[in-house]
């Protein structure tokens, strides 16, 4: 599940209300304005390994921001923090429950974020997912780039600051053979929170059950990945079994739940 909270401060029954009666596996939320002195599990319910990236007010002064990641404990997490090397950043490994490894990536960048810090965070998200070697990666996020037509894979904008990084995160995505799976719309017509993946058999749509009230410039997204399992087969035809992945909502027999961003994607 993807969504932007715009602030869990002074939503807390209501988040954990929501959360406790889904089902979700992975749950990812930007703009948090969490603070260290937040205790998680005011949120979660136990089950959960909830990842955080909140906002350092000592060095920047505005209230705001933040990134999280909470992961099921039905799946092996491991958080590295050593490739968070942008701010409001998180890197999780996920090993699921039928084996396969996923690389989650999840950023908040502010719009006042300058050009050149936007194309050196795109490069931090390129040298991780060299180091890492990861075959299957998801990046969620809200990138704040307003303007980017992503079924014509074109820029829009007119406006010279917004333009460059709308070309950075177009250069990015081709560069890296990655896909943006995100075409749901905001009330301006744009796409802030993204969902960027070198995996096929994503599927996002519009959330019927957000965490917390949508605000109208980032919808709540489902996101829902299916995965074949080579070493599974069908017993009946002898083709790969399919696991889906719910990231924000559902699970079946084989659906397994996986994660819903407050800013942005999986469900």
């Amino acid at each position: 599940f993807c969504q932007n909270v715009r602030g869990l401060r002074t939503k807390p029954e209501c988040f954990f209300t929501n959360i406790t009666v889904s089902n979700y596996s992975i749950v990812c939320l930007t703009k948090t304005w969490l603070c260290p002195s937040a205790s998680s599990s005011d949120y979660f319910p136990p089950g959960f390994d909830v990842y955080r990236h909140d906002r350092d007010f000592s060095s920047r002064a505005r209230v705001g921001g933040g990134v999280s990641v909470a992961v099921n404990r039905q799946h092996t997490a491991r958080r590295r923090e050593d490739w968070e090397r942008f701010p409001e950043s998180l890197w999780v490994k996920i090993e699921c429950s039928w084996r396969e490894r996923i690389l989650i990536g999840l950023f908040y960048l502010p719009p006042q974020t300058t050009p050149d810090d936007f194309q050196r965070c795109l490069a931090d998200i390129e040298n991780t997912m060299n180091d890492s070697q990861a075959s299957n990666i998801l990046i969620f996020g809200d990138f704040n780039a307003p303007g980017i037509n992503w079924t014509q894979f074109n820029v829009l904008t007119d406006n010279f600051y917004w333009k460059q990084k709308c070309n950075y995160l177009l250069n990015f995505t081709s560069f890296l053979d990655l896909r943006q799976h995100n075409n749901i719309l905001n009330d301006q017509g744009n796409a802030l929170d993204l969902g960027f993946s070198n995996m096929d058999g994503i599927r996002v749509a519009r959330s019927k059950l957000p965490m917390v009230p949508e605000d109208r410039y980032h919808p709540a997204l489902d996101v829902v990945l299916s995965v074949s399992d080579p070493a599974v087969l069908s017993p009946s035809n002898g083709f790969p079994h399919t696991h889906r992945i719910s990231i924000q909502r559902g699970t079946t027999l084989e659906c397994i739940t996986i994660c819903r961003v407050l800013t942005g994607l999986l469900s």
